[in-house]
């Protein structure tokens, strides 16, 4: 019997990037007339008469595996999200939730057929190596990075603990090769300040949704409370989502028992709502979410549920929209299957999938603004437009 692991959001965080790879899909062909058969004819066809002789029968098989979950895809989604994942990919998976991955230790975003580095993780492999926020990784072991998927860039970099990568790194003009040695690394999901923020007001980051995020959240929630602060300024843009539960747990902190967090409708129709406990920990105080197009999945369950209760305003870009929820089915041979099981709802009664949530306070993000936020905390509102933006929509609230 396949094994259901802990319901998903999709996980691609931690490892090296909070953001997603924007990847469309090509427009789907038509259904192909008694399409089985064709199949099997053209997997015939190309045993006796493709150029490259060493095709395996495993190698098409695998071929139509990923070809039949990439086709479950619709054409306006931006990632896939209906995949196979080969052990060493579960395994990394599994490690995630837990919030440690093998791996170099840097956040990335895929811009103009390169690779740029957001940060490097304090104390990780890539930070020992020299690397720097802003640098461009241009080839990976050798292969540019022009001629890889953002996907494929990832699982090269990644690799078994004590093994070696060697990247073309880019730094203004300067190029030159650096070998880092990978090894596990951990990443906080929870970052607070509660001194840095003019008026006495808190500063809570989740940069991921994993096992030991809720404890942390609350941790920073009850330090926030001692301290009086005024006001909660919750950032998570960049945020790709992670475990479903840790979200709706997180969300649960903000609103009345009762009040909606979210809806899973089902392949059948039937709704899933989810809604507030009376849990005696609840935030009182006025909230602000920043949310950017990389907020994403779980992240984006827990801004519909705070902004669509009225509980928090919500300011920066538009989200990503993903609007379903995946889980991992483990297969006989070793392999699993992420698949989408079921559409978010946000209480509003509406579906955020492929528009994403729309900000209350729209403040873009341009080329240039510092972050104040991925792997440390470096808060900066001169710098920051939508955390300094953040800061005046809540100073309005805490006087009104």
């Amino acid at each position: 019997m396949k094994t259901k692991l802990a319901s998903l959001i999709l996980l691609a965080f931690l490892l090296f990037t909070p953001a997603y790879a924007r990847a469309g899909h090509p427009e789907p062909k038509t259904k192909v007339p008694n399409a089985k058969n064709t199949f099997l004819e053209v997997k015939k066809l190309v045993q006796s008469t493709y150029v490259d002789r060493g095709v395996t029968e495993d190698e098409l098989w695998t071929a139509a595996l990923e070809g039949m979950l990439d086709r479950l895809a619709t054409n306006t989604e931006k990632k896939k999200v209906n995949v196979l994942l080969d052990p060493g990919e579960l395994e990394e998976l599994e490690r995630g939730v837990k919030g440690s991955v093998s791996g170099i230790g840097i956040v990335i975003e895929h811009m103009e057929n390169v690779i740029v580095v957001r940060e490097p993780v304090p104390g990780g492999p890539a930070e020992a190596a020299g690397l720097e926020a802003g640098d461009r990784i241009l080839a990976i072991d050798g292969t540019s990075v022009r001629d890889l998927s953002f996907r494929d860039a990832v699982y090269k970099i990644r690799g078994a603990t004590g093994t070696t990568v060697d990247l073309l790194v880019q730094r203004d003009t300067r190029e030159w090769t650096v070998p880092v040695t990978r090894g596990q690394v951990h990443i906080a999901s929870v970052l607070s300040d509660l001194e840095t923020l003019p008026g006495n007001v808190a500063y809570i980051r989740v940069s991921n949704f994993a096992k030991d995020t809720v404890a942390s959240f609350d941790a920073a929630l009850a330090s926030a409370k001692a301290k009086k602060s005024r006001g909660l300024i919750f950032d998570l843009r960049g945020t790709p989502g992670g475990l479903l539960d840790a979200s709706l747990q997180v969300a649960d902190r903000f609103l009345a028992e009762g009040r909606t967090i979210l809806t899973i409708r089902g392949r059948d129709g039937k709704d899933d709502v989810r809604r507030a406990t009376g849990g005696t920990l609840k935030v009182e105080i006025p909230v602000v979410v920043l949310i950017d197009r990389d907020t994403a999945s779980g992240a984006e369950v827990v801004a519909a549920a705070l902004g669509g209760n009225g509980n928090a305003l919500l300011v920066g870009e538009s989200t990503f929209g993903k609007g379903t929820v995946e889980e991992v089915r483990k297969l006989k041979n070793g392999y699993a299957v992420k698949i989408s099981v079921g559409r978010f709802v946000g209480p509003d009664g509406e579906s955020w999938a492929n528009t994403g949530l729309v900000p209350h306070f729209p403040i873009p993000r341009q080329e240039g603004d510092k972050h104040s936020y991925t792997t440390r905390l470096a808060l900066d509102p001169t710098g920051d437009p939508q955390l300094r933006a953040g800061l005046s929509v809540l100073d309005f609230s805490m006087k009104h």
